[in-house]
C-alpha cells in the first residue's frame, strides 16, 4: 500500500526517506504505470474533458487566442498529466436543452462563453468544474478582473488623467470576463471621484484590428487616457495613435489587460493588468483532481485569483 501511495502521489503515513527509496527502486526497475489496469481497478477513466459551452458565434470560438486559451490550455494539460490524468477537448454543445457532458470522463471543465448555462445546469454525470462562473453552486475558479481595473483607473488618476475612456469587448457579449472589466472601470471612477461619462465608453472586439479601428471614434470624446479590455486591443490603439502623430503617454496614456508577452515589446512598452492565466490553468487542474478524488475542502470550492498592475512606459 505504501508503494502504491507513493507511485500515485497520494498522502500516507510514510517518511520522505521512504518515498525516496520507493521512487529510487521504481527508477532502477524502469517501472511504468499501467493506466488501463489502474483505470479498471479504480473504475475511473483518468480522463478529463474541457468544453467551451456557448454559441458558435462567440469570439472565443472564432479565435481562441482572443481569450488567451493558448496559455491556459497547456497549463491544464501539464498539471493533469503530472497527476496521472489526460485532457480531451469536447466540441461545444449548441443544441438547446441537450447536456454537453461527456460521460466517458471523470470530470468536465466548463469554459462558458455566455451566461446562458441551461445545458450546464441540467447536465448530470461526472464532476463538473467551471471557469469564470463564481455565482454557480459548483467548484469554480475565476479571476478578479474588477480589482485590476480599479487599480488601473487609480494609477491613471495619480498621473493626472481625468478623462479616462474604456474600450471593452462587444456589448452583446454577456459573459463574466467582459462585464466584470467594465464594472471595475466604473468602480475605479467612483473610487477616484471621477464622473462616469457615457461618451467615454466604447466597445470593440478583442483584436489588434479592433483597437485600431475604434481609435478615431474614441478620440472624438477627447480622452487623456484609455483603458482597453485586452492587450491586443490596447496595442491596436497605440499603433493608431502613433500613426496620427500622437505621443504616448504625453498626449494620451494607454493601459491594457492580460500582460501578454507582446506587451513588453510594443513601442512604447504597454502598461497592463497582469492576468494570471498560467496560474489559472494550474489551479483548475488541482481543483478538478481534488473534486474527482473527493479531497476538496468545502471552503476552497470557489477560488478567485488576484490581478495586479504592471506599470510600463505607455502610461
Amino acid at each position: 500500500m505504501t508503494v502504491s501511495r507513493v507511485l500515485n502521489d497520494r498522502k500516507g503515513r510514510f517518511t520522505e526517506d521512504t518515498r525516496a527509496r520507493v521512487l529510487q527502486a521504481a527508477q532502477k526497475l524502469n517501472y511504468q504505470h499501467n493506466r488501463a489496469a489502474r483505470a479498471m481497478r479504480l473504475n475511473q477513466t483518468f480522463c478529463v474533458s474541457l468544453t467551451v459551452d456557448g454559441s458558435t458565434q462567440s469570439s472565443f470560438l472564432r479565435d481562441p487566442g482572443e481569450l488567451s486559451i493558448g496559455t491556459i490550455l497547456p497549463a491544464i494539460m501539464y498539471a493533469l498529466e503530472q497527476r496521472g490524468y489526460t485532457l480531451t477537448l469536447t466540441p461545444p454543445q449548441i443544441t438547446p436543452g441537450q447536456p454537453s457532458t461527456n460521460l466517458l470522463v471523470d470530470a468536465t471543465i466548463y469554459f462558458p462563453t455566455t451566461r446562458n448555462l441551461t445545458a450546464l445546469a441540467d447536465s448530470a454525470g461526472p464532476v463538473r468544474i467551471v471557469i469564470d462562473q463564481p455565482q454557480l453552486d459548483l467548484p469554480s475558479i475565476s479571476i478578479d478582473y474588477r480589482a485590476g481595473l480599479i487599480e488601473a483607473v487609480e494609477h491613471l488618476r495619480t498621473r493626472g488623467r481625468s478623462r479616462i475612456a474604456f474600450v471593452g469587448g462587444p456589448r452583446e457579449l454577456d459573459v463574466y470576463h467582459n462585464t466584470e472589466r467594465y464594472a471595475g472601470y466604473v468602480d475605479g471612477l467612483q473610487a477616484c471621484g471621477l464622473p462616469q461619462a457615457p461618451e467615454l465608453i466604447f466597445s470593440s472586439d478583442f483584436s489588434f484590428e479592433g483597437g485600431r479601428t475604434v481609435f478615431d471614434e474614441v478620440m472624438q470624446a477627447q480622452p487623456d487616457a484609455i483603458i482597453a479590455a485586452t492587450d491586443r486591443s490596447a496595442i491596436g490603439l497605440i499603433r493608431a495613435a502613433r500613426a496620427r502623430g500622437l505621443s504616448i503617454p504625453t498626449d494620451l496614456a494607454i493601459v491594457g489587460f492580460d500582460d501578454l508577452e507582446s506587451a513588453q515589446y510594443v513601442d512604447p512598452p504597454l502598461t497592463t493588468i497582469h492576468n494570471p492565466l498560467m496560474d489559472l490553468g494550474l489551479r483548475v487542474a488541482e481543483l478538478t483532481v481534488a473534486a474527482i478524488e473527493r479531497t476538496l475542502d468545502p471552503e476552497h470550492r470557489h477560488i478567485r485569483l488576484p490581478t495586479h498592475l504592471v506599470v510600463r512606459e505607455s502610461s
